[in-house]
């Protein structure tokens, strides 16, 4: 096998956060052709994947893992998702049996991969604690490796959870994206605790190699039979949608695509924050300042950089932005004058970085989105 050449991270779908281990083959189905009604697949996207809770007895002529009851046809399940001109992902685990309690590839690596091959999947994610001892990253990566060597497809390798930055080098070498946290809930400590300490992670951010916050927790979720609108506020909704566009990570929705509502959907296909979560040079973002009120992050982009301000309180604040604060960045700002603008990504507005100063306001946990281009010879 080929690991994914995917410069830029991947967005889709995945069945986790909405349905849990009540997941079916007529239930991912109907999500697939969800982000085909919505218009989701023009903005990229592409990837629907099958989490736990599909896998049964093993079978076949390799003995490989075959769905369960919920899952009678795997192989016309990945060629209708195919047909809708979407790829498709599926789930497994080093142990012998998965967190749900279901199937696991533990003895039977190879037979599996080659089944994946069989169907035409695109993506896998082993899902394990990482940097636990009941089976060690880098044994059970080297184990796969070897098996992937004799697969011809190309698919995207995915890695969870709980990777420990010590092995980071080593995920960067073997796999596209490595999950860096537990997972996810829709809370404003979950969302904001997961997506800052992805700055700790942004050497190790780059073309083809990604690391993953975890799937979005926006729209109507429930991790079981029963979904309800997410908790976050607003603004907690904005800035997770433009933290998780700006790290970069990897954006899996987790919901019910077919009731998401058009605030939802214009966040996730406002074209500025698609270009800055698209942006070929793939740096990962670094964490610029911080007080009691504020993070200020900034990230690399192939044409200037780009900058994510969050207030961390409940209340809305007034945060100023000093053009020596954007001179450190990039000596010789000053002279360059009308020339380079701010833009701020959710409504495209300049501003112009001749002023020597900008206040404005910031909701409570909310976040602001800048881009700033820089003219060709500039550092």
């Amino acid at each position: 096998m080929t690991l994914s050449t995917k410069i830029t991270p991947l967005s889709g779908w995945n069945s986790w956060n909405c349905y849990g281990l009540h997941v079916s083959q007529e239930l991912v189905f109907r999500q697939a052709q969800a982000l085909v009604e919505k218009g989701l697949h023009e903005f990229g996207y592409q990837y629907v994947i099958i989490d736990d809770g599909w896998q049964g007895d093993r079978g076949g002529p390799r003995g490989a893992l075959q769905g369960n009851k919920k899952f009678s046809d795997l192989p016309e399940l990945v060629n209708d998702i195919h047909t809708l001109g979407l790829k498709v992902g599926i789930y497994s685990t080093p142990w012998e049996k998965s967190y749900g309690g279901f199937p696991g590839s533990q003895g039977h690596i190879e037979e599996d991969l080659h089944q994946w091959e069989d169907w035409g999947i695109d993506f896998i994610k082993y899902d394990w604690e990482m940097g636990g001892s009941r089976y060690p990253s880098q044994r059970f990566i080297h184990e796969v490796g070897e098996a992937l060597s004799r697969i011809s497809r190309t698919m995207v390798l995915a890695l969870a959870n709980s990777a420990e930055k010590s092995e980071a080098d080593f995920f960067w070498r073997h796999a596209n994206m490595w999950r860096t946290t537990g997972d996810i809930v829709d809370t404003w400590e979950s969302v904001y605790g997961i997506g800052v300490y992805q700055t700790e992670w942004h050497s190790f951010c780059g073309p083809r190699h990604w690391n993953d916050a975890d799937m979005l927790v926006l729209g109507h979720v429930g991790w079981g039979e029963k979904q309800s609108f997410t908790r976050l506020s607003i603004e907690e909704q904005k800035l997770h949608a433009g933290l998780w566009h700006f790290l970069p990570s990897p954006l899996l929705l987790g919901c019910d695509v077919s009731k998401l509502d058009d605030f939802t959907l214009n966040l996730l296909c406002n074209p500025r924050l698609i270009a800055l979560h698209q942006d070929h040079w793939v740096r990962g973002a670094e964490l610029l300042f911080r007080n009691h009120r504020f993070d200020v992050l900034k990230r690399r982009l192939h044409d200037g950089f780009a900058f994510a301000i969050i207030n961390k309180e409940p209340m809305e604040n007034h945060f100023r932005f000093e053009l020596r604060d954007l001179s450190d960045l990039c000596p010789g700002l000053e002279q360059l004058g009308d020339s380079l603008f701010l833009v701020d990504v959710w409504n495209g507005e300049k501003l112009s970085v001749s002023k020597s100063a900008w206040e404005f306001a910031i909701p409570g946990h909310g976040l602001r989105l800048f881009t700033m281009q820089i003219p060709i010879g500039r550092p």
